[in-house]
């Protein structure tokens, strides 16, 4: 799933139409990814690892999902955010 997410963040601009595609079909494909990189995990593998693993994996699809909503800050208006705290 991680190698299937970073290939989807690393899609250029024009590639949008492709990652919605992506992002659609994902849902339906959790079980199976997770699965393969579990797989994929050395034998000496802890359940820890294992739940860091999906965690990252669904932090990291949330994450995609935020993008494409525009529900993300930019730079500057995080740091602007972060200022008005102090």
């Amino acid at each position: 799933m991680f190698r299937l997410l970073v290939h989807a963040i690393l899609l250029s601009e024009a590639d949008k139409a492709n990652r919605k595609i992506l992002r659609k079909e994902l849902p339906n494909m959790v079980k199976q990814i997770a699965a393969e990189g579990i797989l994929t995990m050395p034998d000496n593998s802890t359940w820890d690892d294992i739940m860091y693993y999906l965690y990252v994996n669904q932090k990291i699809e949330k994450g995609l999902e935020d993008i494409e909503k525009g529900a993300v800050y930019t730079h500057e208006e995080a740091r602007e955010y972060l200022r008005s705290k102090k």
